[in-house]
């Protein structure tokens, strides 16, 4: 990479194979996992997953670009623990902990590559193409609060602990 477009467009194409890439993952999860209210989260993820890929498209309409061509060595790594967590023989509320705990480590890095990609499109004057990403960054934090909440507030990781105990 020479230019800072070229470094935009490669995290772009980045974020778009790793949101790809969860839709997929994020079904396993919602499958293995044993609370009622983290089964439901991971499929309103699927949902809202499908709508941030949608707004990627559009931006690679509006750059007139091509989506294929990038992926993440860090995002295969989360994937692949993800699979790991949905073939495990933890406790089901165990398992539960632990598959959010690997959701929030990928909605990490996503939020970090959605604000990198906004900060970027600010400098790079695409202002239409900014607005698409801090809609999905503050998607992106939103999705990892009610993770914390299911977790901590509801209780999941002090069952969790219970259980194993």
């Amino acid at each position: 990479m020479k230019t800072f477009e070229e470094l935009f467009l490669n995290e772009l194409k980045d974020l778009y194979n790793s949101e790809k890439q969860f839709t997929t993952v994020l079904l396993k999860m919602s499958m293995a996992a044993n609370n009622a209210d983290l089964k439901k989260a991971f499929m309103q993820t699927v949902e809202e997953t499908q709508k941030q890929i949608a707004r990627l498209d559009q931006v690679f309409k509006q750059l007139k670009e091509s989506s294929s061509g990038s992926h993440s060595d860090a995002m295969d790594g989360l994937f692949k623990e993800a699979q790991t967590l949905i073939k495990s023989d933890y406790a089901p509320l165990v398992r539960d902990a632990a598959l959010i705990n690997c959701a929030q480590r990928i909605h990490h890095y996503q939020i970090a590559l959605y604000g990198i990609l906004k900060t970027f499109s600010k400098h790079l004057k695409l202002d239409k193409i900014q607005k698409l990403f801090e809609e999905s960054l503050q998607e992106e934090k939103e999705t990892n609060h009610i993770l914390t909440q299911i977790a901590e507030k509801g209780g999941l990781n002090e069952q969790a602990l219970r259980r194993s105990a």
